[in-house]
């Protein structure tokens, strides 16, 4: 069964069905915000254009890694996130 799936839960303890649910809409959520943040990075952020030379190709390029790399930083931790969020599923269904 997938982590993200519904675990079979003892009725009896509330409040883990009640954690488990959350960390389940979490992992929805942190799985959404990354396709988002990899479809951003995808599409609103082209590469220069080949035409560009000089100071003007340098500051692009430049601006363009910084965005690049703070984009990345963001997906993974979303991913590291995400991770930890499958561990802590796991962790309380099985626990």
């Amino acid at each position: 069964m997938p982590l993200h799936q519904a675990a079979d839960v003892d009725a009896a303890d509330p409040l883990r069905a009640v954690t488990l649910h959350a960390l389940q809409v979490q992992r929805r959520e942190l799985d959404q915000q990354l396709r988002r943040l990899e479809r951003a990075r995808r599409d609103l952020v082209p590469p220069a254009p080949d035409s560009w030379r000089g100071a003007a190709r340098y500051a692009y390029d430049a601006a363009y890694s910084a965005v690049v790399q703070q984009l990345e930083a963001g997906a993974g931790a979303l991913r590291s996130a995400r991770q930890r969020t499958d561990s802590a599923i796991l962790w309380l269904s099985h626990g």
